[in-house]
């Protein structure tokens, strides 16, 4: 019988093989390394703006309120006059940075009017707070006096709290321009 012994050059050609091939199977495991985004070629536009970007601030139509002395301002997300309604809604701040919400919606019929007017105090959503707000009902017997210029109205009028009563006076003003 025959051993088979390996020589030495033929040892050192295997382990090469080996070595080459547990690098080339290595190399396929690892994941493929993103490439760089291209540099910017001077040649190449720039980027347009988008049109809110173009946008000028401060075209948000806006309202402010007076109500029993305190001051009220509001970012008004919906502002609409027209002849048979009046609506205007939106968030915004009392005059020691508190949030509030606007939410007036008035019905115009002929010499009629009805709706009202409510500011919700320490929230900046519609409807959220049934415990703290400022309401003038129009229509319901307390006196007020809505006037409409164009885009523009103002709605005097009773303000009561949330058990009904009565706080003061008060004048809401908006410009849906």
């Amino acid at each position: 019988m025959h051993a088979l012994v390996p020589s030495a050059a033929s040892s050192r050609s295997a382990l090469a093989v080996l070595a080459l091939a547990a690098a080339l199977g290595l190399a396929g495991c690892t994941p493929a390394q993103p490439s760089p985004p291209p540099a910017p070629n001077a040649a190449d536009p720039a980027p347009e703006e988008s049109a809110a970007e173009e946008q000028p601030a401060g075209d948000a139509d806006r309202a402010t309120a007076v109500i029993a002395g305190q001051n009220y301002a509001f970012e008004l997300t919906v502002c609409l006059v027209e002849p048979d309604a009046v609506l205007a809604s939106g968030g915004g701040q009392d005059s020691s940075g508190g949030p509030v919400y606007l939410d007036l919606d008035l019905v115009i019929d002929g010499d009629t009017e009805f709706g009202g007017a409510r500011i919700e105090l320490g929230t900046d959503q519609p409807f959220d707070s049934r415990e703290k707000f400022l309401a003038a009902s129009v229509g319901s017997g307390d006196a007020h006096t809505l006037r409409v210029d164009g885009p523009r109205f103002s709605l005097e009028g009773t303000f009561r709290d949330a058990s009904g009563d009565v706080v003061g006076g008060g004048t809401i003003t908006a410009d849906c321009g």
